[in-house]
């Protein structure tokens, strides 16, 4: 099996604007596949916007992309590009609850191949917004299209395959997915610079080797 390994970088929001809510959210899923790409699961009704799982996105300008990831309770969102719908050698955003309330927004990578802790000198996420109400919490953030030169970062103008995990938060640190052994992932790659379908189909049959080390992401940081 290969060895895994990650690196996470944490951004801390402050002062947030309150603008970006739970009631914001469901004004925003009602544009999936309009103004925004979208992948849910896990919701209380077909169209509504509590659900296990949500990511967003949307291209702000030719060099930003703004990212919506929510799930319900003390627990992660992530969203991964991939290559090749298996983990290793791919980029993960989450959003995230800590222990002391505080809503995180984390980008993490996993070259597959190295040994040991990564840790990138750039970190370009930018939080915009969070909420925590009602048992659900929800990021609002940014990230450059394209991060040329920098481990870690994806051009965002290629096609990739998605993974969408999510799962509990176990000493600050996101932990083996749930509910299922592998997380969906798109069926197919997707552009996400002209995509803004509302993703469907999704499947879980990505291999064993997958996602237990890969997103324990435990590593000493």
């Amino acid at each position: 099996m290969r060895r895994i390994v990650a690196f996470a970088l944490f951004l801390q929001y402050v002062g947030a604007t309150s603008n970006f809510t739970s009631y914001t959210l469901g004004r925003l899923v009602s544009q999936c596949g309009t103004n925004w790409g979208c992948f849910k699961q896990g919701c209380d009704s077909p169209s509504g916007s509590r659900c296990s799982y949500i990511a967003m996105y949307r291209q702000k300008n030719t060099k930003t992309f703004e990212f919506i990831l929510s799930t319900k309770g003390n627990a992660y969102a992530a969203l991964g590009f991939s290559t090749d719908r298996l983990m290793g050698d791919d980029e993960v955003m989450a959003c995230m609850k800590l222990a002391d309330g505080r809503i995180t927004a984390d980008h993490y990578a996993n070259p597959g191949g190295h040994t040991g802790s990564m840790r990138s000198g750039t970190f370009l996420l930018e939080l915009l917004d969070y909420f925590d109400e009602n048992g659900q919490i929800g990021c609002l953030f940014t990230r450059p299209v394209q991060a040329m030169g920098i481990t870690g970062y994806y051009d965002l103008t290629r096609p990739y395959y998605q993974l969408y995990p999510f799962g509990p938060v176990q000493n600050d640190r996101i932990a083996f997915h749930a509910p299922v052994r592998h997380p969906s992932t798109s069926a197919k790659e997707i552009f996400i610079t002209t995509d803004r379908q509302m993703v469907s189909k999704a499947v879980r049959d990505v291999p064993a080797m997958v996602l237990t080390a890969a997103f324990l992401m435990a590593v000493a940081l």
